[in-house]
């Protein structure tokens, strides 16, 4: 072996060259094995709200991994797990979106943004792209006008995966706090306006602008094909957009709602939109599960929950009306935060299976299924485990803040969710779920 010294080759002997190689070795920085990333974890990628689209959240990869850390630095509403990495942003101040070691719970970077980010972060080719913007109104909504919704900045942007460097971000009128789609290179975005973007997913430049008359809360869109479907307010469309054509292919009105169709994410099935509305009657706040016909957009069943209060958020309106429903064998499991109930309904029918009141508390995250078990949790903070086919409780927990409109996260054998608390966090499943917790 021999190095060189200004143009010259010197001849080392073999001890000498042992050391040059260990020096060699330390001349680089060294790495905090908190920070390793195992890339074979979580999703190849995320591309809408709902990552399993219609099936309970299955990661990539089946490894039985069994963690448990804490995140406090913010409240996060939304993570998703990428490639061995967490990825989030927070609705409590100060705003970030921060990465997170999904292993360890090491903070690998966090990127200060100028509002509440609700939305999933979808992270594609090492980009990952949010939404910010608030639920407040810069003035009061006029039942048959458009209304503009969210108030301070609002934006799109694009961070770089690997160092949360901003690569562009767009300033937008009215919030994006529903979760934007990816499709071909290019972002579909909805929110306070009434407006659908098309925005170049590279460059960040919008590309076209769609009037649709409504404003979307978060009712992030469901992708079908060359489809994408979402509810909006003010009026209460519900509407099916052909990207090919650039062109609203039709368009559902409910003239009687006041509510939920533009808070409830849409689940696609076959040919199934389902969805929730809330109608004000004279005897109280009416809370009823939607079937949709994908084609044609006629309301295949309409489903009565019952009745109960309005939420209400800081702003003094009523927001985050409805739940987030999740489909498994034909069956369509949801709570409601008006009925404060967890449900089972026939996905064909809409006749209930079961109802679980729980504790009385408002649900608006999306049950997740798992092994002839849901787990979900509440607005004070309980995750619940239920038995599937009965709505028997097995197992309830308090993680110590309200759960917020979102998906819980299974990577393995490790449940990861964020909460009001505030914080993020990832515990094994088999410290909640029931007895038939399986590999």
């Amino acid at each position: 072996m021999g190095i060189e010294i200004g143009s010259q080759r010197v001849k080392l002997p073999w001890y000498s060259a042992a050391a040059v190689v260990l020096i060699a070795s330390l001349s680089w920085p060294l790495q905090n094995e908190n920070s390793i990333v195992n890339p074979t974890l979580g999703l190849a990628s995320s591309t809408m709200f709902r990552t399993h689209k219609a099936q309970p959240f299955k990661p990539a990869n089946s490894s039985p991994l069994s963690v448990s850390w804490t995140y406090r630095g913010g409240a996060v509403m939304n993570p998703v797990v990428v490639q061995g990495i967490v990825y989030g942003g927070t609705v409590t101040n100060p705003y970030l979106v921060v990465a997170i070691n999904a292993t360890t719970g090491h903070v690998l970077w966090t990127t200060p943004v100028n509002n509440q980010v609700m939305t999933k972060p979808l992270v594609i080719n090492g980009r990952v792209f949010v939404g910010t913007g608030n639920s407040l109104f810069p003035s009061v909504p006029v039942p048959g006008h458009s209304a503009i919704r969210g108030t301070m900045a609002s934006s799109l942007m694009a961070l770089s995966a690997k160092t949360g460097q901003v690569l562009w971000q767009d300033n937008t009128v009215g919030e994006n706090m529903p979760t934007p789609l990816y499709r071909n290179g290019q972002l579909y975005a909805v929110g306070g306006s009434d407006n659908l973007l098309d925005v170049n997913a590279e460059t960040g430049r919008i590309l076209r602008t769609m009037p649709i008359g409504s404003y979307v809360s978060m009712a992030s869109p469901a992708l079908s094909g060359h489809m994408i479907y979402f509810g909006g307010a003010y009026p209460y469309d519900f509407y099916a957009i052909n990207l090919n054509k650039w062109t609203i292919a039709w368009k559902t009105h409910f003239p009687t709602v006041s509510g939920a169709l533009d808070d409830c994410p849409p689940l696609v099935v076959g040919q199934n939109i389902y969805t929730e509305t809330v109608n004000n009657p004279s005897s109280g706040n009416l809370a009823s599960v939607v079937d949709i016909n994908k084609s044609t957009g006629k309301v295949i069943w309409q489903k009565p929950l019952g009745t109960g209060p309005l939420p209400y958020s800081a702003s003094g309106r009523a927001s985050n009306e409805s739940g987030i429903p999740t489909y498994h064998m034909g069956v369509l499991y949801l709570g409601s935060p008006i009925t404060k109930s967890l449900y089972a309904l026939n996905a064909h029918t809409g006749r209930i299976i079961w109802k679980d009141a729980l504790n009385h508390q408002p649900i608006t995250q999306a049950p997740l299924f798992y092994h002839d078990q849901i787990l979900i949790g509440n607005g004070q903070g309980t995750l619940w485990t239920i038995n599937a086919k009965t709505g028997q409780v097995l197992n309830q927990s308090s993680e110590g803040g309200s759960f917020m409109p979102s998906e819980l996260q299974r990577l393995g054998h490790t449940l990861i969710f964020g909460t009001k608390a505030p914080s993020l966090t990832a515990i094994p499943l088999t410290s909640v779920a029931g007895s038939s917790t399986h590999p």
